[in-house]
């Protein structure tokens, strides 16, 4: 493992970071970007998503960097705020993710062309954020479990189109499926993405199979013919709740985790579908 932080703007942001056995630096690999929920840690969400035995084996790099503690505010100088954990991820983090791509390529060889970033949660939130405002950087993002903050859809307007992979369930309790007051609701955030990027306005619905029998089942919402090939592409999980797919022991009390796919696998195949990984 390299390094264990980055310093921005005078202060030390950890991260948790995983390069690949396979790794060689003459060829330039892939980084996917892990971006936590709120009141977690970057470290503690690579242990928990499990991601890296993926990466293991297909041969990507992740990190997963620590956001800004609950004492500090876009308003608060970042010397006065309390960066103790747990942590969140806000709107001026994007300077933060920048630095951090930009000190990773300088200790590993990294395929600019195949950045990507993902979030959980409040992570999700601000991946709808790195997807407007990193598409000079980012190749594709996939958001899961939170969906778009009117300001930031209202303020999107990515440097090119960008691949959008998100994942929402239907009985989500902390970002309910019909929006409330502060969040659009989920097949409202997929819209103003195929939006964004020109697609065609009527997707292409798919119901998965229902290979686990966990009360829940899996369709997709794929938006095809949008610009410069940057499909959307909407997952729904009926009766899923605020969970990570295919994780096999997600805190009950956060509602249905659905088995019928794995959101690393689903993540995955989506950058590769891209014809960018």
């Amino acid at each position: 493992m390299l390094g264990e932080y980055v310093v921005f703007e005078g202060v030390k942001r950890a991260y948790g970071l995983n390069v690949p056995s396979s790794y060689d630096e003459s060829k330039p690999a892939p980084l996917v970007i892990m971006l936590h929920g709120g009141g977690d840690t970057g470290p503690n969400f690579q242990r928990w998503s499990n991601l890296d035995s993926l990466a293991e084996s297909v041969g990507f790099i992740t990190v997963f960097p620590n956001g800004t503690g609950y004492g500090c505010t876009d308003d608060l100088p970042i010397e006065e705020c309390d960066d103790t954990p747990p942590y969140r991820w806000q709107s001026g983090d994007i300077d933060f993710v920048r630095e951090l791509i930009g000190h990773l390529r300088s200790e590993l060889t990294i395929d600019r062309n195949r950045i990507f970033a993902a979030g959980f949660s409040n992570g999700s939130i601000f991946t709808h954020i790195v997807g407007c405002e990193m598409a000079d950087l980012v190749a594709g993002v996939a958001a899961i479990s939170a969906p778009f903050e009117p300001r930031t859809a209202t303020r999107c307007f990515p440097a090119m189109p960008i691949p959008v992979m998100y994942l929402h369930g239907t009985d989500d309790g902390s970002f309910p499926w019909n929006g409330d007051g502060p969040y659009l609701s989920a097949p409202s955030t997929a819209s103003q993405w195929a939006a964004i990027n020109e697609c065609e306005e009527e997707p292409d619905l798919d119901w998965l199979p229902d290979t686990a029998d966990d009360g829940t089942r899996v369709w997709t919402e794929t938006y095809r013919d949008c610009a410069g090939g940057a499909e959307v592409l909407f997952y729904g999980v009926e009766n899923g709740g605020h969970t990570w797919p295919g994780h096999p022991g997600f805190p009950s009390a956060f509602g249905l985790t659905t088995q019928d796919i794995s959101v690393n696998l689903e993540m995955l195949k989506f950058f590769f579908m891209q014809g960018r990984f």
